[in-house]
């Protein structure tokens, strides 16, 4: 058992009839949101696809609502379980990005963005893109530094490795793309640089889906308890990266 198990912190109230409207509430936003995304960008939205993000999302924000609450209340959350900072993560991204597809629904709705494929409307949503993965992974590094402080087992620690770098290989991609992909030159360098990059991005989900499996595999072989906050960060999180290859496979299965 790790040491961070011995000390596991908050022991969270059972699972209320209040704490499931909360998460009804916050998926209700978050189809909201997904609604203004499909008006804004009406191509390569599916509305399945994007109802589940929307209730994956609402799990993430009422978790972390309710992390804040029980800190709030009793002062004494150690955040030693790896869940608590997968909420922190999820919710915090998730809100970061409802804030970033309304700012996108004004845009639009100002006329800034007159042409959804123009080159310099996608050069710029493409930087966007490339700062939100780049805020996403310096929130990411101090979970992990968090994570690596409490001597978490050798699983989480491995959970916590790949999804910062996964963050970091997104905003890579957008980076290059905006200042020295198909945007700024040709070439066949570009070109095998470009496909290097959408390789490893598309692999990023499954790597980061399988580490957070073995490292949920190994609590359960090691009888770590943990509460239902916990869980629920493991869950929305996982249930993200599940969407993102999904995603992928939408692109790129033939129909």
């Amino acid at each position: 058992m790790s040491e961070a198990s011995a000390n596991d912190s908050l022991a969270a109230p059972r699972l209320s009839i209040i704490d499931l409207m909360l998460w009804t509430a916050t998926s209700a936003l978050g189809l909201t949101i997904v609604n203004l995304l499909r008006v804004t960008l009406p191509y390569g939205n599916d509305p399945g696809v994007q109802a589940v993000s929307a209730v994956i999302s609402g799990l993430l924000v009422a978790g972390l609502l309710r992390l804040a609450l029980e800190w709030r209340r009793w002062k004494r959350v150690r955040m030693t379980a790896p869940g608590y900072w997968l909420l922190v993560i999820g919710g915090c991204e998730t809100l970061m990005g409802w804030c970033l597809i309304y700012g996108l629904f004004w845009w639009s709705q100002s006329n800034l963005l007159s042409k959804y494929f123009s080159l310099e409307s996608v050069r710029i949503l493409f930087a966007v893109q490339a700062v939100y993965h780049l805020l996403q992974a310096c929130l990411e590094l101090v979970a992990t530094a968090a994570i690596f402080r409490v001597k978490e087992t050798w699983s989480w620690r491995t959970v916590f490795v790949v999804l910062p770098a996964e963050s970091l290989l997104h905003a890579t991609s957008y980076f290059y793309f905006v200042f020295w992909g198909p945007f700024g030159s040709s070439g066949a360098l570009v070109n095998l640089i470009s496909y290097g990059l959408n390789i490893a991005v598309c692999l990023g989900a499954p790597v980061m889906s399988l580490a957070l499996t073995v490292a949920m595999i190994a609590d359960r072989r090691g009888r770590i308890s943990r509460d239902w906050l916990h869980y629920a960060g493991c869950a929305g999180v996982l249930g993200h990266q599940a969407l993102v290859v999904v995603r992928w496979l939408i692109v790129f299965l033939p129909r």
